[in-house]
Parts: C-alpha cells; sequence; structure tokens
C-alpha cells in the first residue's frame, strides 16, 4: 500500500485538527433534525421533503412525525375544515407546511394526548356503568353479555393507558418541560368524531328494566 504523501498527511493532519476545533465550540455541527422546516407546499413537495427528512431523522422519530401529521387530518375533520381524503389531506399539508418538525410533532402528539385522554374518560364512565348493572335472576343469557362487555371494556381502557403513557413520553422528550405544564392545560372536550361520556343515572334512582333483561342502576357505555 502507498504511504501518502507528507503534504497529504499535513492536510489531513489540519483536517482532524479542524474538526476537534469545530466539535469543542459546537459550532460546526449539523442542526438539530427536529428544527427542520416542513416543506409541504403541495403534496408532491412533502413527498420529496420526507425523502429528503428521512437521511436526518432516525426510524422513531420519522415514525412519531407521520404520527403527528395524522393527528392534523383529525383535526381537520373534527373542525370541518375539510371533508374527503382528498380535501383533509391537503388541509393537514397547510397546515404543517412552514413549521419546524419539533413544532408539529408537539401539536400534533399534543391534540392525539387530548383525543386519547377524552376518549379513555368515555371508555372509564362506560366500563364503571357497566359494572355496577345487574341482570333480571336467571337471565344467564344476559349476564354473561354484561360480564363480556365489561371485560372488554376494562381492557380497552388498559390499552388506552398505555396508548396515553405512550404519547406522554414523547412529549417529554420533545420538551422536558412538557410535563410540569401538562396537568395545568385546560381540559379538551370530545369532538363530533370521538364518543360523548354517556350522562350516568343518580345511584339513588329506581333500577330500570332494559333489553335483554339487565337492570340498569348506572347508564351502560358503549359497546
Amino acid at each position: 500500500m502507498r504511504k501518502p504523501t507528507r503534504s497529504l498527511a499535513r492536510r489531513i493532519g489540519w483536517g482532524a485538527l479542524l474538526a476537534a476545533a469545530c466539535a469543542a465550540s459546537q459550532g460546526c455541527g449539523p442542526p438539530d433534525p427536529l428544527e427542520m422546516t416542513v416543506d409541504a407546499d403541495s403534496s408532491v413537495g412533502f413527498a420529496m421533503w420526507k425523502n429528503k427528512a428521512a437521511d436526518h431523522l432516525d426510524a422513531a422519530q420519522m415514525a412519531d412525525f407521520e404520527e403527528a401529521v395524522r393527528e392534523f387530518k383529525y383535526e381537520a375533520m373534527a373542525k370541518g375544515a375539510a371533508s374527503g381524503s382528498e380535501a383533509v389531506g391537503e388541509a393537514a399539508l397547510q397546515a404543517v407546511n412552514g413549521h419546524t418538525v419539533r413544532d408539529v410533532m408537539e401539536m400534533g402528539l399534543g391534540w392525539e394526548l387530548s383525543r386519547l385522554q377524552a376518549e379513555r374518560r368515555a371508555q372509564g364512565t362506560a366500563a364503571s356503568g357497566n359494572a355496577r348493572a345487574r341482570t333480571k335472576p336467571g337471565d344467564t343469557a344476559s349476564a354473561e353479555f354484561l360480564q363480556d362487555l365489561v371485560q372488554r371494556q376494562e381492557a380497552r381502557v388498559r390499552e388506552m393507558d398505555k396508548e396515553i403513557a405512550s404519547v406522554r413520553r414523547k412529549l417529554v422528550a420533545l420538551d422536558p418541560k412538557w410535563n410540569k405544564t401538562e396537568p395545568t392545560r385546560p381540559p379538551v372536550e370530545p369532538t363530533p368524531s370521538q364518543p360523548s361520556v354517556p350522562s350516568p343515572v343518580p345511584p339513588d334512582s329506581p333500577p330500570q328494566r332494559i333489553g335483554c333483561g339487565i337492570i340498569k342502576t348506572q347508564t351502560p357505555a358503549e359497546t
């Protein structure tokens, strides 16, 4: 193998020194990929931008970004800003265009957290109400139906608790201070696309017989 010339060795040496100086001053390193500006002026432009962004964002960051963009679509539908897949997609692109990746992720994941919390409250109320319901004596079919319903609802509540915790961790990773401000944020009411919490029957109300022979002591939740 041919040895490098003295002039080449000197250039390599100076290059190493320059790299070390840049690292020490933190002035020559690559910018934070989360501070990249999203180019989404068109669907084609957005696709090209994502291809370039994939060279700087790791797989987990790109997946979180895509998750956040989906929430922009849900938000557009919930607010009635657009209808139909094409129009909803266009509205989402307009909303994310010009923002940084970090901003898109914080806004989108924040909406996702609010949506999941509202759905979790509805599902929790549902499970609790059905757990207190009773069936007519001897109505085995209704009792089994009710038991299965409660088990499925409680399982869904546990799944949603995990989803909520996961989104919270992502938001804290984006901004460590977020966890300190989150509890003070006003609650978000369910949008029309989300299930509404059923109004419970007061505990002292007389039982009401409903379908399948179930005696309702609390308003049953959605299946």
